[in-house]
């Protein structure tokens, strides 16, 4: 029986790195110049599509939601709630081609995102800890890293290849066949999510005791390495959302990169995620996360500097840079905020705690980049001028992500410690 149950998982983990890498797949497509693509035809602004990138964020606060949910057996939840959220996303191509008007279709559109963050997030921390509990806790940081790699390995193939099409289909009039056909994809990478699910073994969680949400909150937030993690995450989405939601619309329009040039920009920076994944994930293994997530973050500040200083005239070599360099950062940083949480929680806790560092900082990060996105807007009608000094906006909220990097890193070096439950 036990020989069963170690083949079952071992099965159930190479399919969950392969669900992994599709359902990637479908979250670039709905992200980057893609999404800018898609707001660009349906004749959004430069800030409302960085506010709609960073949705995302704010589906975050959705997570709480599942505090509700005690189930010891989530499949058919979590199958469900995958399958109507992809359908949402793969919704998002079609809405142009319906030619609506702006103001309809930019209603519509924005519905949908909205929509289809909040189903993805409310299965997110039983999807997160049902998946995870396949993989042996003393080896989580190793599987992170080569789940991740394979995800990227896809990503590459995906991003490049799609982004020449629709180059190649946009400059011959054709974006909405382009769109078409990303439609199509996102459909197979549905079916494929579905039948991964399906055939993923369900080993039982640890059955928390039911009690009222005010107590579950209260003795989560009672757990002080818990909350110490809790502000490391409010920290980690005022990097991501203070300049990154703008760069799609700042390289496609002020410094004029094709979809194809980004998506080389994106291969370099996931070879560069993909050789750095493997010895992040043996430094979290053998030291802590917490040791990892410090030197993660120091890097990741190093990038932002790179962004801060392009301009049109060295745009290119400024992005690639910085497309390397956080790509070596998020090689630690995706897995390891991930599973610091897993450290500080009890494996019952663990659904629960994710929720609430997911809620808090999705709430926030997208508070900021809809107060930020105000700034792009005025400074694009002030003429890209500050104190009468040519910048550009994306600019200097890359100085802010900058200095919030660092700050994460002398955060996790002075108060957050290497985590052990109880």
């Amino acid at each position: 029986m036990q020989a069963c149950d170690e083949k079952a998982f071992k099965r159930g983990r190479l399919l969950y790195i392969f669900h992994a890498a599709v359902e990637y797949l479908i979250a670039l497509a709905v992200s980057g110049s893609f999404l800018a693509k898609l707001t660009a035809e349906i004749g959004m602004s430069d800030g409302m599509t960085g506010v709609i990138a960073a949705v995302g964020t704010l589906g975050g606060l959705f997570q709480l939601i599942s505090m509700f949910i005690h189930k010891s057996r989530v499949k058919k939840f979590v199958l469900a709630l995958t399958a109507a959220n992809q359908l949402l996303f793969i919704s998002l191509y079609l809405i142009p081609r319906l030619a609506l008007g702006q103001q309809v279709s930019g209603v519509l559109f924005t519905m949908s995102i909205v929509m289809a963050n909040l189903l993805i997030n409310v299965a997110a921390p039983k999807k997160s800890t049902w998946m995870m509990s396949l993989v042996d806790d003393r080896k989580r940081g190793v599987f992170s890293a080569y789940k991740e790699m394979f995800s990227l390995v896809m990503g590459m193939a995906f991003s490049f290849g799609m982004g020449a099409l629709f180059d190649w289909l946009e400059g011959s009039g054709r974006l909405y066949t382009a769109f078409g056909i990303m439609a199509c994809v996102m459909t197979i990478c549905m079916l494929l999510c579905v039948l991964c699910q399906v055939f993923m073994a369900e080993p039982p969680l640890p059955a928390a005791k039911r009690k009222p949400i005010s107590q579950t909150v209260k003795g989560l937030w009672q757990n002080q390495k818990l909350r110490s993690v809790m502000l490391l995450y409010l920290m980690y989405f005022f990097i991501n959302n203070s300049a990154i939601p703008f760069f799609a619309t700042y390289q496609l329009n002020e410094l004029g990169f094709s979809l194809t040039l980004i998506s080389g920009f994106g291969i370099l920076s996931s070879v560069a995620r993909m050789i750095v994944s493997p010895y992040w994930g043996k430094l979290a293994d053998r030291l802590s996360f917490a040791a990892m997530l410090e030197r993660c973050f120091l890097v990741m500040g190093a990038g932002f500097a790179f962004t801060a200083l392009a301009a049109p005239g060295n745009g290119k070599v400024m992005f690639a840079l910085y497309y390397i360099i956080h790509g070596i950062a998020m090689g630690g940083v995706n897995s390891g905020m991930f599973n610091l949480v897993f450290d500080c929680a009890r494996p019952e806790e663990r659904a629960d705690s994710l929720a609430m560092c997911q809620s808090i900082s999705g709430l926030c990060g997208f508070l900021i980049t809809l107060a930020l996105s105000t700034v792009v807007t005025a400074m694009q009608h002030g003429g890209n001028q500050l104190f009468g000094i040519t910048v550009y906006a994306q600019q200097l909220l890359s100085a802010v992500s900058l200095l919030a990097a660092l700050a994460a890193a002398a955060y996790v070096h002075f108060r957050v410690k290497k985590p052990s439950v109880g």
